[in-house]
C-alpha cells in the first residue's frame, strides 16, 4: 500500500531525528533547538522532546514540524519544507511563532466536580488541539507508560512506548465518524493555581497539563488535525489534580481494567462487515438460536473468519455482501437440519473456524487449499488456541482428501 503524503513526512522528519551519541549530533541538536527558540520562540523544553525522538512526528503539529523541518533545511542547505508544505503554508508558518498560540489565563472549563481533585467534562479537538499548539500538554514519562529503549546499530535512544496499529485504528475511526466519544485524562500538576466555582473548573495559573490516559486517542486527533484544520470532535475530558503516586495509581488501576478477548470483542465491532453480515444471520429465525450470545456458534470467531478469508471491506459490493450471507445461511440451516442436537453443543473458536471454513468451501475437495494465507491469519488471531487450530484444520482437510465432507 502506497504511502500518503502525510506519513512520507512523519517518515522524513522521523528518520532525521534519528539521534546518535556523536558529539557532532549533539552540537546541531543543540544549534537546531537554538534556532528554534529565537526564531519561532520555541522553548527549548518543548523542542528538545521532538529533536531526540522522545516526541514522535505524529503528536506534533504542521506548523511544528514546517518549523523543525526548516531550521533542518538551514542547516543542510535543503529545501525540503517545499516538498510537504504548500506555498501558503510555508508563507503562513515562516512567519508564525509560539507566542501566536500562547494562551491568556485564567482558562475556564464547564465540568462536574467528582472529588475534590477530579473534574469530568466535554472538550472538542479543536480545543485539544489549541492546548497543543500553546504548548500546554506534556507527556510525563514518570507517570505514564516508560519509554521504549530502540537500538538503531551502534546507537541506543528512547522513544514513547505507543502501539502504532492502536492509533491506526482510532485514526480510522474518527476519519469515518464511527467512534464513540470516549475520555482523554490531563493532570494538572499539584503547584498549579485552580479553584472550582459554580460548575466551571477556573485554572489561573499552569506550566502545562500531563497526559495522563489517552495519548493514543491525542495522537490520533492530531493526525486527523493535520490532514484537515476544520476537522473536530467531542471527547470526555477528565481533569485531575493527583502528586505523582496517586496519577502512578490511577494509571495502574485503569491498567488492571479486564480486557475481553479479542475474539469476543471482535463481535462488538459494528464497522466490522462480517459481523454485519453476522447480525443479518440472527434475524433469520430458524437459524437466530444458532448464533444469538454465542450459544452455539461462536458469533465474534464467525465475523473474524469472514472479513479475513473474504477480505471484506467497505469496498466490497453489496451484491457480495449478500451471496456471503445467502451461503451461510444456507450452509447454517442444511447443518441444523442433519444434525438438531447442535442446539445442545457450544462450538469453541477452533470448531466454530472450521465449520465456518466447511461452509465456505461448500463441501467441495477441490477447494481445500484456496486461500491459505487468509487462513493462516485466522489461526493465528490473537486468543484463537493456535496449536489446537491447526490441529483441527489439519485434521479437517485430510479427511476432505480422502472423500469429502461425508468422511469428516
Amino acid at each position: 500500500m502506497s504511502k500518503t503524503k502525510e506519513e512520507m513526512l512523519y517518515n522524513f522528519v522521523s528518520d532525521k531525528l534519528k539521534p546518535n551519541r556523536s558529539k557532532e549530533h549533539k552540537e546541531l541538536v543543540q544549534n537546531w533547538a537554538d534556532m528554534l527558540e529565537v526564531r519561532y520562540n520555541m522553548p527549548q523544553q518543548l523542542s528538545y522532546p521532538a529533536l531526540t525522538a522522545q516526541k514522535s512526528p505524529d503528536q506534533m503539529s504542521r506548523k511544528e514540524l514546517f518549523w523543525i523541518l526548516s531550521v533542518i533545511d538551514e542547516t543542510e542547505h535543503a529545501k525540503n519544507t517545499e516538498r510537504f508544505f504548500t506555498k501558503q503554508e510555508c508563507l503562513s508558518y515562516s512567519i508564525s511563532s509560539m507566542l501566536s498560540s500562547k494562551i491568556s489565563f485564567p482558562i475556564e472549563f464547564n465540568v462536574i466536580e467528582i472529588t475534590e481533585d477530579q473534574w469530568i467534562g466535554r472538550i472538542t479537538a479543536k480545543e485539544l488541539v489549541r492546548l497543543r499548539d500553546a504548548g500546554l500538554i506534556y507527556y510525563n514519562p514518570e507517570a505514564q507508560r516508560p519509554f521504549l529503549r530502540v537500538v538503531h546499530g551502534q546507537e541506543t535512544y528512547v522513544k514513547i512506548n505507543s502501539n502504532q496499529s492502536a492509533i491506526n485504528a482510532i485514526d480510522d475511526s474518527f476519519m469515518d465518524g464511527s467512534r464513540i466519544p470516549d475520555t482523554i485524562t490531563l493532570n494538572i500538576p499539584e503547584v498549579s493555581e485552580t479553584e472550582y466555582v459554580d460548575g466551571k473548573l477556573i485554572i489561573s495559573d499552569l506550566e502545562h497539563f500531563e497526559l495522563v490516559d489517552g495519548y493514543h486517542r491525542f495522537v490520533a486527533l492530531n493526525r486527523n488535525t493535520n490532514r484537515n484544520p476544520d476537522f473536530d470532535y467531542p471527547m470526555e475530558i477528565r481533569f485531575t489534580k493527583f502528586a505523582l503516586d496517586k496519577e502512578r495509581q490511577f494509571i495502574n488501576q485503569e491498567d488492571k481494567k479486564v480486557p475481553m478477548k479479542k475474539t469476543d470483542a471482535a463481535a462488538y465491532d459494528q464497522t466490522s462487515i462480517g459481523n454485519q453480515i453476522v447480525n443479518k444471520l440472527k434475524e433469520k429465525q430458524d437459524i437466530r438460536q444458532l448464533l444469538q450470545s454465542s450459544v452455539v456458534i461462536n458469533e465474534g470467531m464467525l465475523g473474524i473468519f469472514l472479513d479475513i478469508y473474504y477480505e471484506l471491506t467497505k469496498e466490497t459490493s453489496r451484491k457480495e455482501i449478500v451471496e456471503i450471507r445467502d451461503l451461510f445461511y444456507e450452509q447454517i440451516s442444511a447443518t441444523y437440519d442433519y444434525n438438531p442436537d447442535i442446539i445442545n453443543t457450544k462450538m469453541s473458536y477452533n470448531e466454530t473456524f472450521v465449520f465456518a471454513y466447511l461452509w465456505s468451501i461448500k463441501y467441495e475437495p477441490k477447494n481445500i487449499i484456496k486461500r491459505e494465507k487468509e487462513i493462516e491469519k485466522i489461526i493465528f488471531y490473537d486468543g484463537l488456541n493456535k496449536s489446537r487450530t491447526k490441529n483441527y484444520y489439519s485434521k479437517v482437510v485430510e479427511k476432505l482428501k480422502k472423500g469429502g465432507f461425508d468422511n469428516v
